[in-house]
């Protein structure tokens, strides 16, 4: 009989760098890191394809235990990347602010400033976009205090 593995490596990075582009670190670039998987377990249908959804590292754990047919449910602010009707976005901080990242666009908040110094969003969803990652962040950090 053929031997199988049966593995799976995952590849993926925890943040960004500096690059020859030169971005600043609140720039979205920034922080845009690859995710790999690859191993004989992945089925043959998955093979090869390339899933475009916006995610962050935090994601990784729904995403592979909802793979494994686990619950994913103590990971709360991990989403499965691979539902096809989750909300693809990324939320990521930075030493003086934040930006967020979905399908209709991103945005960067700077504290000090007091402004957006980057704003990609469609006029008609802007203000429903901001709320959405000022709220992400809020309920982050009251977490983090209560813990």
């Amino acid at each position: 009989t053929k031997f199988k593995l049966h593995h799976l490596f995952v590849f993926i990075s925890d943040h960004g760098h500096s690059s020859y582009k030169n971005r600043d670190s609140w720039e979205k670039g920034y922080f845009h890191i690859p995710l790999l998987f690859y191993g004989d377990v992945i089925r043959d249908e998955f093979k090869g394809t390339v899933c475009n959804k916006i995610g962050s590292q935090v994601d990784l754990a729904s995403t592979l235990l909802h793979q494994s047919g686990l619950k994913s449910k103590s990971f709360e602010w991990s989403k499965n990347l691979l539902n096809p009707i989750s909300t693809g976005f990324a939320f990521y901080a930075f030493e003086v602010g934040f930006g967020w990242v979905c399908s209709e666009g991103d945005f960067v908040y700077e504290h000090n400033l007091n402004k957006f110094p980057i704003n990609n969003l469609p006029a008609n969803k802007k203000d429903s976009i901001i709320k959405a990652g000022k709220s992400y962040l809020q309920q982050v950090y009251q977490e983090y205090w209560d813990y």
